[in-house]
């Protein structure tokens, strides 16, 4: 396995070269007037480690490519001391209880002690809140994340359209994860196993990197093409309503000209995905949802049903065909993989909604109502609130 042990002799090469200059910083006592001052006064620095906390809400990782792991590195500690940045602090406090000596073969709990300030006026209280909202969009990696609580969240959004050339990317753009009562029911199925075939081009071939093998669509049975880019642009942000577009319309190959998904998140409770897509020549759409949970599919919509609550899926009646199925893919051990699969005829342009509501416990579905016509979309769940689309010069566009 030589090319497993240059990877690897790579990264502890480069995880020396970081332990060594973090030893400097302390025993320059995480002075800010020495060298690395003017490096930690930039915007970006200082912000850093809000990536890894935004994408592990409570723990929990949200992670779009080859896998996701709870973040609970003391380096937190290290840059909350350089920046006076009491969040960075308050994260990693939270999750002290998990640390281990053995993770990672890093030594934890010598390194925590070593860096965790103490004695600061600008350190947290115990049990105060993170300071940041609960809707967070990197535009410029095309990730985003939402989430009703950073502490014990019970509901997780994450919604992805960025650069397909990337390391470890894989093939999923205007994909989306939800979590709700204790676990994923639209889940990633994350990466594949780490072997020579894997980091070759037959990687792009293999159902867990696919776009086939994410909750994205399919266009005439065509996923994303590798080394594509989409864009993510934030529309509106706000606990009552965030609105995404994921623009991965570069990303299918030749004869499709529009592959727009609009992800928005009403009131931290529901999800509604517009699928937006436009072609030279007549194709079928195909939506996917992956669970490691039962799906039953009826009518026109699917339940999912978890251990802890469900998610109930809704889409436009009269437009789709649904199917559940095992997936027939080989997956790598300890994978489990029930795929949903709602279709559309084929057509040159398609405008595909679905609603996706949490449910606690029996509670019954709530209604969810399509509205349409040639210049307005409208989604409605009851109790919760309506969204409209109508239509522009450029595309369809939330309503103010």
């Amino acid at each position: 396995m030589p090319g497993a042990i240059e990877r690897r002799i790579a990264y502890e090469e480069r995880a020396a070269l970081v332990i060594e200059r973090h030893e400097r910083a302390s025993v320059a006592e995480v002075d800010a007037d020495a060298d690395h001052g003017a490096l930690l006064e930039r915007p970006g620095t200082r912000a850093t480690a809000y990536f890894p906390i935004s994408f592990c809400p409570g723990g929990i990782p949200v992670s779009f490519g080859d896998s996701g792991s709870s973040v609970r590195d003391p380096v937190f500690y290290l840059l909350g001391a350089l920046t006076k940045n009491p969040d960075f602090i308050r994260y990693l406090d939270r999750l002290a209880e998990d640390f281990k000596v053995s993770d990672g073969g890093w030594p934890v709990e010598a390194l925590a002690v070593l860096w965790r300030p103490v004695g600061e006026p600008w350190l947290p209280a115990a049990g105060s809140p993170l300071s940041i909202g609960t809707g967070r969009v990197y535009r410029e990696i095309g990730w985003s994340v939402f989430v009703n609580r950073w502490e014990a969240p019970s509901f997780i959004a994450g919604f992805k359209c960025g650069d397909l050339n990337a390391n470890h990317t894989q093939l999923d753009n205007n994909s989306f994860q939800l979590w709700t009562n204790g676990e994923w029911l639209a889940a990633d199925l994350g990466g594949g196993v780490y072997n020579k075939a894997y980091f070759s081009e037959k990687r792009w071939g293999m159902y867990v990197v696919s776009t086939a093998g994410h909750n994205a669509v399919l266009i005439g049975g065509r996923g994303q093409l590798p080394r594509t880019k989409g864009t993510l642009e934030s529309v509106r942000n706000d606990p009552e309503l965030a609105v995404m577009i994921g623009d991965a319309s570069a990303c299918y190959g030749p004869g499709v000209t529009r592959a727009r998904r609009h992800f928005a998140v009403l009131k931290r409770a529901a999800v509604v995905v517009v699928d937006e897509v436009t072609t030279e020549a007549p194709q079928p759409l195909e939506w996917r949802l992956h669970s490691a949970r039962p799906i039953e599919a009826a009518g026109d919509g699917a339940l999912v049903r978890g251990e802890h609550g469900r998610l109930a899926v809704r889409f436009a009646p009269g437009v789709a065909m649904l199917a559940v199925a095992d997936c027939p893919e080989e997956l790598p051990p300890g994978k489990l993989d029930v795929v949903l699969s709602a279709s559309a005829s084929a057509a040159r342009s398609h405008l595909f909604a679905a609603a996706l509501v949490p449910l606690q416990g029996d509670a019954p579905p709530p209604v969810v109502r399509f509205t349409r016509d040639p210049e307005k979309l409208g989604v409605e769940i009851e109790g919760l609130g309506r969204i409209v689309w109508r239509r522009t010069p450029s595309g369809w566009r939330l309503a103010e």
